[in-house]
């Protein structure tokens, strides 16, 4: 897995917490549906996929409707 930055990280993203709630739920899904029981490797997946484009999210700001 290649490591990323937190700047490339954040050009995919808003802000850093729009970036941790993807990459926690992503990470979450990847737990569950192939049973990888280490956290970090989840996350680092999760991360990857982000950069590779390979899923999306949307976000919705209930405090600016």
């Amino acid at each position: 897995m290649k490591d990323y930055s937190i700047d490339a990280l954040m050009k995919k993203t808003k802000n850093k917490y729009v970036l941790s709630q993807v990459i926690a739920k992503r990470a979450r899904e990847i737990r569950s549906e192939e049973g990888v029981i280490l956290g970090y490797l989840a996350i680092e997946q999760a991360a990857q996929e982000l950069m590779d484009d390979q899923f999306s999210y949307s976000f919705e700001d209930h405090l600016h409707k």
